[in-house]
């Protein structure tokens, strides 16, 4: 692959900001393909809301491991498929955030919306990829960003995701439609931090790791528990609990992701 690309950050008055680019790629295998980008943000300073905006289109190649790999599952070999062609994409997306310094709080959403034209993916027995001619995804992603005091403060994000097969009509595999995340962080101490991360994951549509048959799957939830110590400017202690709660879940169906584990460690820094 060859590739060029430009990139400019510019701003223009006060308030309107932006990122335009563009970018050529020319394979081996595969046609030259030009794509660009144009994101753009304008800040209301009185109400301390930022409006923001972006269209772009995309282009990616197969991998070397799409193409020629070779695996085994419970399915049975996985093999690349050589025929594939490469996938291109055109999506949009318009949000605001905005900020609430009374309650020292910020919060945000964005709708967006991808085509996408032969999408890489792999095939309903699972035994090698495919090219999907047209999926379309779109949703929402909303964000609350709160301080409640100089050491304690917390993210919540969430997202809504539908990402379609429009031949079909029928949601794509391991794409969940819904997800949150609720982030807490508390330094007791200058030199001492506490982070908990709680994550919920919506129904999905899979693939039965028995019959290969397109299967719909139920939610989960986990907890991950991090802390860290700064002894000194050369040491740092750390330890992390994932899976704190000890949730037996599958992701994607047929595996089985490990119970609760416990990780302690050091860092040392010559600075």
């Amino acid at each position: 692959n060859n590739a060029v690309y430009f990139q400019d950050q510019f701003n223009a008055g006060e308030n309107l900001s932006g990122t335009a680019g563009v970018r050529y790629d020319d394979y081996e295998d595969f046609s030259a393909r030009t794509t660009w980008r144009l994101a753009l943000s304008y800040d209301l300073p009185a109400s301390g809301t930022r409006l923001k905006g972006s269209y772009a289109t995309g282009f990616k190649a197969p991998t070397l491991t799409q193409l020629y790999g070779v695996s085994v599952s419970s399915f049975g070999p996985f093999t690349g498929n050589p025929d594939l062609d490469s996938e291109t994409s055109k999506g949009w997306e318009l949000g605001f955030e905005q900020a609430l310094e009374r309650i020292r709080s910020q919060f945000g959403a964005t709708y967006y919306r991808n085509d996408i034209d032969d999408l890489i993916t792999f095939d309903d027995t699972f035994t090698t990829n495919i090219n999907r001619e047209e999926v379309r995804t779109y949703g929402v992603e909303a964000f609350l960003k709160t301080e409640f005091t100089s050491r304690l403060n917390s993210t919540l994000s969430y997202s809504y995701t539908r990402a379609v097969d429009r031949q079909t009509d029928q949601n794509l595999r391991r794409r969940p439609l819904q997800k949150a995340v609720l982030n807490l962080a508390y330094t007791p101490r200058d030199d001492l931090g506490m982070y908990l991360e709680n994550i919920l994951i919506g129904n999905r549509y899979d693939t039965d790791p028995i019959t290969g048959a397109r299967i719909r799957r139920g939610s989960y939830f986990i907890s991950n528990l991090a802390t860290s110590w700064n002894v000194n400017r050369h040491w740092e202690l750390f330890g992390r609990v994932e899976n704190l709660f000890d949730r037996d879940y599958e992701e994607p169906a047929g595996f089985e992701q490990p119970g609760r584990g416990v990780y302690v460690g050091v860092k040392a820094s010559t600075r």
